[in-house]
């Protein structure tokens, strides 16, 4: 497995623990901590599948009624 495909399954996991469904916050929580995450996510397929998780997983709690946080909310977690 090379590191794209470990990458990838590493930020799923990221998200899927701290809730975190928003590509932006990703982006800017990788930036500050996770730059390996940075080039991976420069990857075409890698960015298609990480994008299209994390809009599954907002529909899916949207469905399920799930709130999801605010965007201060969010980034007060990352900045703590």
């Amino acid at each position: 497995m090379g590191s794209t495909e470990i990458n990838v399954r590493e930020i799923m996991e990221y998200c899927e623990k701290e809730q975190n469904y928003s590509y932006v916050e990703l982006i800017d929580y990788a930036r500050k901590n996770k730059s390996d995450w940075i080039i991976t996510l420069k990857n075409k397929n890698a960015r298609m599948v990480i994008s299209e998780y994390l809009k599954s997983e907002r529909r899916k709690q949207k469905k399920e009624g799930i709130q999801q946080p605010t965007l201060k909310e969010s980034l007060d977690k990352i900045y703590k």
